[in-house]
């Protein structure tokens, strides 16, 4: 499935023309998951800066790039409507630094902020930079170089901004600290700081036309020792990425990761996460999954935990994924962060977080406005199910626009449609939001495994202020390349896209099952070892067919009447493995190593 970036969400509460992508729902009705606490220190600064003197700080651009540059001063962001908020800062009545990309928006950006003079580092080999910011994200990078000799430079990305989908924003302010000390490990006389804003033509024909980044308090301070924390972390539900919501009878194992950053002068060992879903509804630690066994300093990487929730009824997940090491952290504020997900008897939904709006408008001249335009959302099922509904949030509508449900199967290359509604028309009006729940005209029954896709078509006249809004989770918790999709006429040829950085809060409902999850309820048939790392066998089973299913729900292996099959030229990862006789279908979850 084709990729393609959302260009221009619609925004526009009068009119329907806008530039960009960008979006700004009101607050009460934006659900996001918690970020990480920032380092701080009490540590003693050796180097500080307020912007309080614009001249010790010289803005410039990059090789190619437009010649839109820093500013700094008191003001801020002034472009509607996509301005956000001036920095909170500590110092920021005695200015800041402020990227104005939203006003700039020349689409070839990238601004550099460096230190006029250098800053002396001698007898300071282990050093963090910490600076206070208010950013928000819109297909750009943050970055701070380090040079010694104002020539060569090194660059580290800003962990807490990469973790940020496409129109997030941080807390105001965010503390950041960015370690450092392989720049200057020399305890160097002299040494300069950049701070670079990144969006380049290279990023898109979205890219260099953001929102802002703002910047104060500068500081350097000696690092600590051993300091460790999680900069993002994941939760992929059976290999097919995030799920806001799951019925009880699709609810598989999940597997939990965390990406960590060694903020410390020293290597640090044996980092593992652990698990802890409401206080011990289940929990699991890596200290036999997937441990980092050394993480040198200022060095990332990521560590993994699996573990599946036993759920009867439908509950509400509050999962603290923590790590430590072998070493005494320092700093432990940062060493854990949540995530969010619902276990429900029917729905099945991928987002939570409603933070944009999608309409047959919102790819511009990219996907041009047409009647029959589609947003959706794909869902995998492990286990029998029959669905009932679509549903979706709407934001009102204009116009006589109207929206049809539907239901394909997808086998990672094709849609086959097996299921749509009666047209729906939004009750609107527009500025109000609506969750519709609408019934198939047929209801589907799924014969696992097997991923499916929930769309709804807007069936809309391209003339005056006729569309239908759909609401989209921008903040996705995942993949949204796995999450989404979309079926658009680009270049006058309709086709099916995943939409980066985005998910449509498309989902379906099924039947309240009974029995329907044989992996759990069947103990009879075992199927070992799991993981494999080729050869599985199977007991306690005659006269079967055996299929071996992909997590996109394709099969890839067939046999009958078998006591064990071959995996060795399969790819290592999760399958399904489907059993079935004259009296019942079996489906197990294996992993294949390699």
């Amino acid at each position: 499935m084709r990729k393609i970036t959302i260009l221009s969400l619609l925004m526009a509460f009068a009119v329907f023309a806008i530039a960009q992508g960008k979006i700004d729902l009101p607050k009460n009705k934006v659900l996001k998951v918690k970020q990480g606490v920032a380092y701080t220190s009490d540590r003693a600064a050796f180097w500080t800066d307020d912007f309080s003197v614009p001249s010790h700080w010289v803005a410039g651009t990059g090789a190619g790039a437009s010649a839109d540059t820093w500013a700094i001063g008191t003001a801020a962001p002034g472009c509607p409507p996509y301005n956000i908020a001036a920095i909170a800062s500590t110092t920021a009545t005695n200015g800041f630094a402020l990227f104005d990309s939203n006003c700039l928006c020349s689409g070839n950006q990238i601004a550099n902020l460096t230190t006029a003079s250098s800053i002396n580092c001698t007898g300071h080999a282990a050093v963090q930079l910490q600076f206070q910011e208010m950013y928000r994200r819109y297909v750009d990078s943050t970055f701070v170089f380090v040079s010694t000799n104002g020539t060569s430079w090194t660059k580290f990305q800003i962990s807490p901004n990469v973790g940020y989908a496409d129109n997030a924003t941080t807390p105001n302010p965010t503390t950041v600290s960015v370690n450092i000390s392989s720049a200057v490990a020399t305890n160097p006389a002299t040494v300069w700081i950049r701070f670079q804003f990144y969006s380049p033509t290279a990023m898109g024909t979205s890219a260099g036309c953001g929102y802002a980044w703002m910047i104060d308090d500068v500081q350097l301070i000696d690092a600590m020792t051993n300091e460790i924390a999680i900069n993002k972390i994941y939760a992929d539900f059976s290999g097919m990425s995030y799920y806001g919501c799951t019925p009880i009878s699709q609810m598989g194992p999940i597997n939990f990761g965390a990406a960590v950053s060694n903020g410390g002068s020293a290597a640090q060992t044996n980092i593992a996460l652990t698990v802890n879903a409401n206080n011990g509804a289940f929990t699991t630690s890596t200290g036999t999954n997937n441990p980092i066994a050394s993480l040198a300093a200022g060095a990332n990487d990521t560590t993994h935990a699996e573990g599946t929730p036993t759920v009867t009824v439908p509950t509400e997940f509050g999962v603290l994924l923590s790590v430590d090491q072998d070493q005494t952290d320092e700093f432990p504020a940062n060493n854990s962060d949540s995530v969010y997900f619902m276990v429900d008897t029917v729905q099945y939904l991928r987002g939570q977080n409603a933070t944009s709006i999608l309409t047959s408008y919102s790819f511009g001249t990219a996907a041009p406005a047409i009647t029959g335009m589609e947003y959706g959302a794909n869902y995998h099922f492990g286990y029998n199910g029959i669905v009932d509904n679509i549903t979706a949030f709407l934001y009102g509508a204009h116009g006589t626009g109207t929206v049809v449900g539907k239901l394909y199967t997808f086998d990672g290359t094709t849609h086959t449609l097996v299921g749509q509604t009666d047209p729906y028309t939004p009750a609107g009006p527009f500025g109000t939001f609506e969750a519709i729940n609408i019934p198939l005209q047929t209801p589907y029954t799924v014969t696992p495994p097997l991923v499916l896709t929930a769309t709804v078509q807007m069936n809309i006249t391209t003339v005056g202020t006729d569309t239908v809004y759909v609401l989209g989770d921008g903040a996705f918790f995942g993949n949204a390349a796995i999450g989404g999709a979309a079926y658009l006429q680009v270049s006058g040829n309709w086709g099916w896209y995943s939409i980066t950085g985005n998910v449509p809060l498309i989902g379906l409902t099924i039947q309240n099952p009974t029995g329907l999850k044989e992996v759990v309820t069947n103990n009879t048939v075992t199927v070992y070892p799991n993981p494999t790392t080729g050869i599985l066998n199977i007991t306690n089973v005659e006269n079967a067919v055996i299929s071996v299913y992909n997590m996109l729900g394709q099969e890839v292996l067939k046999a009958n009447n078998v006591k064990s099959i071959d995996m060795n030229n399969m790819q290592g990862g999760s399958y399904f493995v489907k059993i079935q006789t004259k009296d019942n279908v079996i489906t197990k979850k294996i992993n294949l190593v390699k």
